[in-house]
């Protein structure tokens, strides 16, 4: 009897999880379908602040300074825009995949308003991106002048990610201490404890460990995402992902 009651208690919590998980689903869509009209921007505004873990930016964000001229964020509020353009910062790089969604939305409204460019590199946060959406942010980095930021959601994968490859390509940092952007703590719920941008980047100092490469070379020539992302998710040892 014990058992049928946990079996049945786990039915129960696993169709519940299945509902709120439409439900979340929908109202995403919902909320992102337009906003335009005031009803419209409140409830997208509303679902920013509860489910894109907007209200814990309100006491701590995630901008910092990595080198003279460039910084890493989270994503950035109207209020946060303002305060780029005060510094002169005249281009940001978006990060993030979802760009369909109200946050992305927003970002993009308030850039046309403050005259500033946003450039969409997306990269999703728990899949090993290809090389060539890695080199493409290469290029990027290389033409972008500064002041400028780049940002994802809350910051610790893809923005860590970029910030990692900035410090090695652009200041000759070594990965072992760049790596540690990618594990800085930012203003989010999380609730994984491995980063398949970790992975990578450990594979990369492996490999340079045997035989000398640069990051945008070993991207460029071997880098295989598919197989690195295949090993993240049979929990290979993040050595043997080189």
């Amino acid at each position: 009897p014990c058992a049928v009651k946990v079996a049945l208690g786990l039915r129960m919590l696993s169709n519940y999880m299945h509902i709120s998980t439409g439900w979340l689903a929908r109202a995403r869509t919902s909320c992102s379908a337009d906003i335009s009209k005031p009803a419209a921007q409140r409830a997208a505004q509303i679902w920013c602040h509860i489910f894109n873990q907007n209200f814990a930016r309100l006491f701590r964000h995630n901008c910092r300074q990595i080198a003279p001229g460039v910084s890493r964020d989270s994503k950035p509020s109207n209020t946060w825009l303002v305060h780029y353009k005060n510094l002169r910062v005249r281009k940001g790089i978006n990060l993030r995949s979802s760009l369909q969604y109200t946050l992305s939305m927003f970002e993009t409204e308030s850039c046309q308003v403050l005259s500033l460019t946003l450039i969409n590199r997306p990269l999703v946060a728990d899949r090993a991106a290809p090389a060539e959406v890695i080199l493409e942010i290469f290029q990027t980095l290389w033409k972008i002048k500064n002041p400028a930021v780049f940002h994802s959601k809350s910051g610790p994968t893809q923005t860590g990610l970029i910030a990692t490859i900035y410090m090695m390509v652009f200041q000759a940092v070594p990965v072992a201490s760049a790596k540690s952007q990618i594990s800085t703590s930012s203003v989010g719920i999380a609730f994984g404890t491995r980063n398949i941008y970790q992975c990578i980047l450990v594979g990369f100092q492996s490999r340079h460990f045997h035989a000398a490469i640069g990051f945008e070379d070993w991207i460029a020539n071997e880098h295989d995402n598919e197989k690195r992302q295949a090993g993240f998710d049979s929990n290979r040892p993040r050595r043997e992902l080189a």
